[in-house]
């Protein structure tokens, strides 16, 4: 009988251990946060100044969330841009400013992420087709024990078929262009 009883109490042990790693990896899949997602998508804008430029592409974001489910340390992990050319398009302030406004993920979600989004393009003076960025994180970038989410699609597009320019009067809208190609 007492051998009966350790081998009950083992077995419950058992289950109580297989639910909490469930309950633990189902909670730590920040993949599978269907909220995350709508809400990045929502916060995260396509740079006013990318569009009057016709430029699109993937953009690789790194963030830490901790213990409490907030989101820091937000940055571009790739392609990494010059300080000018990240001012004047600003792929990288949109994404903080939009990832900041997230409210906290709640407890499980610690730890290092990388998020592609992907900056897609519609130029009417060339077409009406959606242009996706072909873009990927080469293999020479490690990623250490960050994981990769799935990519998110900001979409933009641009009716200008010409501007005025003060110096030369109406131009056309210059043809897209991808961040890297």
């Amino acid at each position: 009988m007492y051998a009966q009883f350790t081998q009950n109490i083992k077995l419950h042990f058992v289950y109580i251990g297989i639910f909490i790693s469930a309950h633990c990896v189902a909670q730590k899949d920040l993949d599978r946060n269907p909220v995350f997602f709508e809400l990045a998508k929502k916060h995260i804008s396509y740079p006013k100044n990318a569009i009057l430029s016709s430029l699109y592409g993937r953009i690789y974001v790194k963030f830490f969330v901790n213990r409490v489910g907030k989101i820091e340390d937000i940055e571009v992990f790739y392609p990494l841009m010059t300080p000018q050319f990240e001012q004047n398009l600003n792929f990288g302030g949109n994404i903080k400013k939009g990832l900041k406004k997230l409210p906290l993920l709640g407890l499980g979600y610690e730890g290092e992420y990388i998020l592609p989004i992907a900056f897609v393009f519609t130029n009417y003076s060339e077409s009406s087709a959606v242009v996706y960025p072909t873009n990927t994180l080469p293999d020479f970038i490690e990623i250490g024990n960050k994981t990769i989410l799935t990519e998110i699609q900001i979409f933009g597009k641009s009716n200008r078929y010409s501007y005025f320019r003060p110096q030369s009067g109406f131009e056309t809208s210059p043809p897209s262009w991808q961040i890297v190609e």
